[in-house]
């Protein structure tokens, strides 16, 4: 039945998904070429354009996603997705998923297209590029491997942690919204709901970090922990992960996604 569900998911979703795709790629295309040709002014345009376009993609993908939940969720075609023979929670977990898998891959299409972007208005020789890969490689190998395997999975996760948390409090604010007796109040208590928890959770994001002044700083001797506080991190360059942050921002997504599935428990036609 999951397989099903992710078949509709795809077919509700793959034109414009997939036109959206397409035609960031051709403007970007286009955006590179024009950075390379060195034409005075216009390569300048160009790169500024390739990062004025990714954010306005990055943010239609999730934005798209979130009302296409709304939609299917709540409003059109509820009486069919909340009808499936499945748990409501394993619907939640699919549109998630499938959600998820969407928002990452429009932030790789969107890092790889800037990468080029810059190389291109650089006029940045292949053989550079390829050095430059050696010279990271050969970098990351001074390290223990289980240090840099720890860094690398560390930091990747709060990457994609930060990533999907835009789609995880849309997802959050639109099914506790749609709740007894907030629903009353339309569309409006989803958007209600969004900057209420939106304010919350920068407040206690700030606390979580000002009470938990550790970092964890990996080097060539291992992963070590340092009491310093975040400006002292950025500002001395140190590659290290505030704890206090990060713990916050794990148990923030956790507490969205779970409160979100127990919405879904509490659904009515």
């Amino acid at each position: 039945m999951v397989g099903v569900l992710i078949k509709y998911e795809w077919i509700r979703t793959r034109w414009w998904l997939l036109g959206g795709f397409g035609l960031t790629l051709a403007v970007m295309i286009l955006l590179t070429l024009l950075a390379a040709i060195g034409i005075h002014g216009w390569s300048e345009l160009a790169i500024l354009s390739v990062f004025h376009l990714i954010p306005v993609f990055l943010g239609a993908v999730q934005i798209g996603l979130a009302v296409d939940y709304w939609r299917s969720s709540y409003v059109k075609m509820k009486y069919l997705t909340q009808t499936y023979p499945v748990k409501s929670s394993t619907i939640f977990w699919v549109k998630y998923a499938y959600s998820a898998f969407w928002v990452l891959m429009s932030f790789v299409w969107s890092v790889a297209f800037a990468i080029l972007g810059v190389l291109a208005y650089e006029s940045v020789p292949l053989e550079q590029v390829w050095l430059f890969l050696v010279g990271g490689v050969e970098w990351a190998a001074q390290f223990p491997l289980g240090n840099t395997v720890s860094a690398v999975t560390v930091l990747t996760l709060f990457a994609v942690l930060m990533a999907l948390l835009p789609t995880t409090t849309y997802y959050f604010s639109i099914s506790v919204g749609n709740e007894e007796p907030m629903s009353k109040l339309g569309i409006a208590a989803p958007i209600f709901i969004w900057l209420v928890q939106g304010i919350v959770f920068h407040v206690l994001g700030a606390l979580a970090g000002s009470l938990i002044p550790v970092t964890a700083v990996f080097d060539e001797t291992g992963v070590s922990l340092s009491f310093r506080s975040i400006a002292d991190v950025m500002e001395r360059r140190d590659p290290g992960v505030p704890i206090g942050n990060w713990l916050f921002l794990v148990v923030a997504v956790v507490g969205y996604l779970w409160r979100t599935a127990v919405s879904w428990r509490k659904v009515s036609l």
